[in-house]
């Protein structure tokens, strides 16, 4: 990752300016807020153990439209093992 650390990886359009640039997340800072993210979420529990079929699994269920926030939220899930669920905003009510 070192050859890539300051690379772009994530970015999104920025809507307050002209011409909707670009504005870019590295591989270093989104490996930083997904570590950072990925302890939060075992720090509230967020994520618990749910024991099923002698295994034990942990769930993230995300309910968000597709914007950087939830690629993020789902690389935080993976590294702490879990599975994330995808429940789009165009699922209705």
């Amino acid at each position: 990752m070192e050859k890539y650390k300051d690379k772009n990886f994530l970015g999104r359009r920025d809507d307050k300016k002209e011409g909707r640039p670009y504005v870019w997340m590295s591989w270093s800072d989104c490996d930083d807020y997904v570590m950072s993210l990925a302890r939060g979420f075992k720090a509230i529990g967020m994520m618990p153990d749910v024991e099923a079929d002698g295994k034990t699994w942990n769930f993230l269920g995300i309910y968000a439209k597709n914007r950087p926030e939830w690629v993020l939220c789902d690389l935080a899930s993976t590294a702490i093992n879990g599975t994330s669920i995808a429940f789009y905003d165009t699922l209705g009510p």
